[in-house]
């Protein structure tokens, strides 16, 4: 996926609801290589703040693996995600040319 150009559309999706009726963000597998890129983190050290392995997150960048909700989940929790914070992750990631 290095070199290929991002499609930013903010794809974390926060329109579907939580059995509590509050707002469940996901994370797609564009916004965990720009997480990872901007936060300067190794494929082992994101795995290991996720509980996977690196092959699977590595996997899962390059889109030969889906992303499970349970991960999902942690990206937002590790990260204390919110829409907001995503949309200025991925302004920053533009912006010093990650690409």
């Amino acid at each position: 996926m290095r070199g290929s150009p991002c499609a930013f559309s903010f794809a974390c999706s926060v329109n579907k609801y939580d059995k509590k009726g509050g707002d469940v963000m996901r994370i797609t597998a564009d916004d965990l290589k720009v997480i990872k890129d901007v936060y300067r983190l190794k494929l082992d050290e994101i795995a290991a703040m996720l509980g996977v392995s690196a092959s699977y997150v590595c996997r899962i960048i390059r889109g030969n693996r889906s992303m499970t909700k349970r991960v999902s989940d942690r990206i937002v929790e590790r990260f204390q995600l919110t829409p907001e914070k995503l949309d200025r992750i991925h302004a920053v990631y533009e912006e010093f040319n990650f690409k």
